[in-house]
């Protein structure tokens, strides 16, 4: 087990000389791999119980970024090392590791960040029909080799064992994907705000740009002398709400139905539209004589017809 115990910084550190600072920051560099390695095992315990019951977190992640007051991103990071170099129990209820001897390099303070995520990432290509023994041995080898070269070294040589084990490797992508589509996210934060973003066409982003430029353009000095000091997007944030608010005032029929055509009153019906009016109880073929020619009526107290309205 590696020395783990920090040492003293000398008082006058620019007299150190070129053996002590590099001694210094090698050792101070295993201290802090080390330690990452028991932070490790610490995360995956909590993800093991539940971070829910433990803490009211929905996940480990999420608790270990507010503790460490980190993204959540790479807090998650954090988290997916840890399970990944840490017992974690399957649905028999025996406890596996992914990367055992990753794991104990790590433990020894040989290996960092990213030595750890080249091993992983190696290790997650690798198909699930390669026998378990080849599997463990091809981790083992980069696992020494991890030990005494970098990242690179690393993702070199678990390319060419990659090679060896799934000579077929996987199956070619779509070489035409589909075009993107638009697409809108929100998600409420914890303080009662919400963030938006998404992805839109040419068409609609440059109507959406324009409108929030326009609503959202710098206000007049007031009698007060009071300027507007918002910045850009604080401006875009108030436009893109009282856009919404004009909007919601002025609502429009539902997609699902069916706008009338402004061109259908200037359209002559067919004979198949009129077979169908004929068709329909109630409704009569229109009387198509000529404009101009008068209608004649018969009054509803003369049943002979002699009186006609001309």
């Amino acid at each position: 087990m590696p020395e783990t115990t920090i040492p003293e910084l000398p008082q006058e550190l620019w007299r150190a000389g070129k053996l002590e600072l590099a001694h210094g920051v090698t050792h101070l560099l295993e201290v802090i791999r080390v330690a990452s390695a028991g932070l490790g095992k610490y995360l995956a315990e909590v993800e093991s119980r539940g971070a829910e019951d433990l803490f009211g977190y929905g996940s480990a992640s999420r608790w270990f970024a507010d503790v460490a007051r980190i993204s959540r991103g790479d807090a998650q990071d954090v988290v997916n090392r840890a399970l990944a170099l840490n017992p974690v129990p399957e649905v028999g209820g025996q406890a596996t590791v992914f990367a055992p001897a990753t794991a104990a390099a790590a433990e020894d303070g040989a290996l960092g960040d990213q030595h750890i995520d080249a091993i992983l990432d190696i290790l997650r290509k690798i198909p699930d029909e390669v026998p378990t023994e080849e599997r463990d041995g091809a981790e083992k080898i980069l696992a020494d080799l991890a030990r005494a070269a970098g990242p690179k070294e690393i993702t070199k040589a678990g390319n060419d064992l990659l090679a060896h084990l799934d000579p077929d490797g996987d199956e070619p992508k779509d070489p035409k994907p589909g075009p993107p589509r638009r697409e809108v996210f929100v998600e409420r934060r914890k303080d009662g705000f919400w963030k938006l973003s998404g992805l839109l066409d040419p068409e609609t982003g440059a109507r959406t740009a324009a409108a929030l430029d326009a609503y959202g353009a710098r206000r007049p000095v007031d009698d007060f002398g009071q300027a507007d000091h918002r910045t850009m997007p604080q401006r875009r944030g108030d436009a893109w709400a009282e856009l919404l608010d004009l909007a919601i005032a002025c609502p429009r029929p539902t997609r699902h139905l069916r706008l009338p055509d402004p061109r259908a009153r200037h359209r002559r019906p067919g004979r198949a539209e009129n077979r169908g009016r004929e068709s329909l109880p109630g409704l009569r073929r229109p009387d198509h004589r000529p404009r101009g020619t008068p209608r004649r009526l018969r009054l509803p107290d003369d049943p002979s017809g002699a009186q006609r309205r001309r």
